[in-house]
């Protein structure tokens, strides 16, 4: 019998994840004042939900996305500092007098290789950083990692780059290894 564990570990290595802390999050629900906007894609709204509050406190989930036609037509005027509702209806811009622009991007991994691109082709795209599994490493049929392990790898990139509450110095867009 295949246990649970083997399953998790399998598919942490499909999508490359190095072991981080998996803790639960420790949060009262708010983003901390000096909380970082950042924007996700995730295609599983409950994914996103469990994602948004995990980042808590020290990153702010302002915008969400379903799919790549949606990124495509929200991301760029969300950038632009547009005031726009999310069609996915979460997000923390959803119901705030002072929508925040995000200062990164992390598409989830239900998202291909394609979709991306058509997300990101647009000249706004290049200003933030982006963030996401490699599409090279999914093979069909894996087990999505556990989002506490996804959200973990996320904080920790982040944080290598510099994105992090209260940083001042200017961080370098493009495409982040994940």
């Amino acid at each position: 019998m295949v246990s649970i564990r083997n399953c998790l570990l399998s598919a942490a290595v499909a999508y490359a994840l190095p072991a981080v802390d998996c803790a639960p999050a420790t949060t009262s629900g708010a983003a901390a004042p000096t909380a970082v906007p950042v924007a996700i894609g995730g295609k599983e709204a409950s994914i996103s939900i469990d994602f948004i509050a995990l980042m808590l406190p020290e990153y702010d989930v302002v915008h969400v996305i379903n799919n790549a036609p949606v990124g495509v037509s929200e991301f760029a005027p969300l950038l632009k500092g547009e005031i726009l509702i999310p069609v996915s209806g979460l997000g923390s811009n959803m119901n705030s007098s002072d929508p925040k622009i995000p200062k990164a991007i992390f598409i989830g991994g239900g998202f291909s290789q394609s979709e991306i691109e058509e997300m990101y082709e647009k000249p706004i795209m290049k200003t933030v950083p982006w963030l996401f599994p490699p599409t090279a490493t999914r093979e069909n049929g894996t087990i999505v990692p556990p989002t506490e392990m996804i959200v973990g790898r996320v904080k920790q990139v982040f944080a290598e780059h510099g994105l992090v509450p209260g940083y001042t110095q200017k961080i370098k867009p493009g495409v982040w290894s994940f």
